[in-house]
């Protein structure tokens, strides 16, 4: 059961932080739907989104987890005309722990979480999952296949594991945050974390990356870094990496 409570801000403060003075209370909220919420956001509607998960990832026996996506008013109560009571879930198929550390409201009313999701093979994944305004999981061609889990891939594509370096440790990446930007007057998404170096590097440690999306159907931006995803730091900085990275998919392998 989780149990937390809520910061409810003003709407001058979704504007400018400079209005911080216009944080008028505090919401107490109790759940059985979710033990953990990470994943913040503000929409312009004055919505508040969390994101987090349900289940016990750190059991010693049988870790299970899955990933809950929640819709507040300004007040700090749950909008119950998203989902139950204000709550949707998603458990992907072949993962054993996911968890969600972002979560972004899109202009239209849709909402996308960022999902790390680890496969049965020990490797962790980066999903993203959209649910439109009433919280039903877009899935199909409109997102992410069949299954509605769009991987972002920073270094290695989950589908390639069995190719890593030393496969007896698969690669693993976090997608730490994820953020809207309209800056190009098109709604994009970007994701940022760390994963494994990329395919062709002969390298088994990770770095960090940022990659950036098309909202409308979670391509990758052909004018971010050439199509790639952005190497933002190295691990080792004297390991040499390779230029071209693989993209995005969009349906869960």
């Amino acid at each position: 059961m989780l149990s937390r409570s809520i910061i409810v801000l003003g709407a001058a403060l979704m504007v400018s932080t400079a209005m911080a003075q216009d944080i008028t209370s505090s919401v107490d909220y109790t759940t059985d739907q979710a033990n953990d919420f990470r994943g913040l956001a503000y929409a312009a509607d004055g919505k508040i989104y969390v994101s987090g998960h349900a289940g016990n990832p750190s059991a010693e026996t049988d870790p299970q987890s899955h990933v809950v996506v929640g819709r507040f008013n300004a007040d700090g109560t749950p909008d119950t005309s998203f989902g139950e009571d204000g709550m949707v879930d998603v458990d992907l198929p072949g993962g054993t722990i996911e968890q969600s550390l972002a979560v972004a409201p899109l202009a239209n009313g849709d909402v996308v979480a960022a999902i790390n999701a680890t496969e049965e093979d020990g490797g962790i994944s980066v999903y993203l999952v959209r649910f439109d305004s009433t919280g039903k999981q877009i899935t199909g061609d409109a997102w992410g296949g069949e299954t509605g889990a769009l991987e972002v891939v920073f270094g290695w594509a989950n589908s390639n594991n069995d190719s890593f370096p030393g496969v007896e440790n698969p690669p693993q990446g976090t997608a730490w945050d994820l953020k809207v930007d309209n800056s190009s007057g098109e709604e994009k998404l970007v994701v940022a974390g760390h994963g494994s170096a990329a395919e062709g590097s002969g390298r088994t440690d990770a770095d960090r990356y940022v990659v950036r999306l098309l909202a409308s159907d979670g391509s990758v931006d052909p004018s971010f870094n050439g199509g790639t995803p952005s190497l933002i730091s190295r691990h080792r900085p004297s390991t040499k990496v390779a230029a071209a990275l693989p993209s995005a998919k969009t349906a869960r392998s």
